[in-house]
């Protein structure tokens, strides 16, 4: 708060060591020392530094057993506070890079966040789904801002455009384009290219949206009739053909 940046940096560094030199660093003890960091380099400028950290926080693999989409959705319920601490400083941060369209919409979907929260009676109704629904925008906004997410895949005649910012896909085939509001798709069919000639389980696209911030019923995703969807809507069935069950089953881009 006194901007005196080098006396902070020192005193970062040294309980950075403290903590080491115990079995291994609590969760919490990384998380604050992370967020402290950030802040710093934030504060003072260092703004690809700060970035770097609130990446580390948010991104870093852990031996939690939870993947990317249930790991922030933990941290969006359970640690509220410093997560919107968290959201208003990678918004600074990207203002002062120069990228202000994402600056402004990652405060926007913060915004609706803490409306949705606060919502009075009236708004108990359907709020667990808007805030699932609204939680969902800001995990695919930092997927973008963090992991340079490709937002167009080409196999063949076809090509999938994801914009983030209206949340659509568009499907480019044989003259044809066709929208789709939904991420799924664009993500089953990059899955589908990524991993061509071989067999794609259901267990496999399944981990692969997850992996990519979506969530999805791990009983019954519905992630197959995405895939029938495909085959049908963009003449996909053109290329892809079924793996047989002694390969794990699935399906296989020619």
């Amino acid at each position: 708060m006194l901007k005196d940046f080098d006396a902070a940096e020192k005193l970062l560094s040294r309980a950075e060591e403290v903590n080491k030199k115990k079995n291994g660093m609590e969760p919490r003890d990384r998380l604050f020392l992370n967020h402290d960091r950030a802040r710093l380099y934030k504060d003072s400028g260092r703004y690809e530094e700060a970035m770097k950290r609130y990446e580390k926080i948010l991104f870093e693999k852990s031996d939690d057993g939870l993947n990317n989409a249930d790991r922030l959705n933990s941290f969006m319920e359970h640690r509220a506070d410093i997560f919107s601490e968290i959201l208003t400083g990678i918004a600074k941060c990207l203002l002062g890079e120069g990228r202000i369209i994402e600056s402004e919409n990652l405060y926007s979907e913060k915004s609706k966040l803490k409306e949705i929260r606060v919502t009075g009676i009236y708004g108990e109704i359907d709020k667990h789904d808007k805030l699932e629904m609204q939680k969902n925008k800001i995990r695919i906004l930092l997927n973008q801002i963090f992991l340079n997410e490709t937002s167009v895949v080409e196999y063949k005649d076809i090509r999938a455009e994801y914009n983030p910012e209206t949340d659509n896909t568009i499907f480019k085939f044989s003259k044809k384009v066709i929208k789709k509001r939904s991420r799924r798709f664009f993500l089953v069919f990059k899955c589908l290219v990524e991993n061509t000639e071989k067999c794609v389980s259901e267990k496999m696209l399944n981990q692969f949206v997850l992996d990519h911030g979506e969530s999805i019923n791990k009983d019954d995703s519905g992630l197959r009739m995405y895939v029938g969807r495909l085959k049908k809507e963009i003449l996909l069935d053109r290329f892809i053909e079924l793996c047989p069950k002694h390969k794990g089953g699935g399906w296989q881009l020619k």
